[in-house]
């Protein structure tokens, strides 16, 4: 007799999991916090130098008054596309307003 497949296997068996212990890639948050304050100060420096209030910057980037703000006081965490959008509005190239420093590690 042909045995029906829900009873031949049961679902509840678990299945033995190797032991691998995965690499640890979380961040490190004071060097998040540290490259947030320091993008956010190349951002205003660039807005300082192109004579632009947050709120021209919002109106030429499309972003908002708010968000800038955050951005620029470090506690925004823009994606790369909207920092893309306020380096064209600032007429500045996208690298000069992300840090580079060696003792931060991105």
């Amino acid at each position: 007799m042909r045995q029906d497949l829900a009873t031949a296997i049961p679902l509840n068996v678990r299945r033995p999991q190797p032991s691998v212990v995965a690499p640890d890639f979380s961040p490190d948050r004071s060097t998040e916090r540290q490259f947030l304050g320091q993008l956010g100060q190349r951002v205003r420096a660039a807005r300082g130098r192109q004579g632009l209030s947050r709120k021209a910057l919002a109106k030429a980037s499309g972003i908002s008054e708010r968000y800038i703000a955050q951005l620029e006081t470090g506690k925004g965490n823009m994606s790369i596309v909207l920092l893309r959008r306020i380096s064209n509005a600032l007429e500045a190239r996208l690298s000069t307003l992300l840090p580079v420093d060696e003792t931060i590690a991105v």
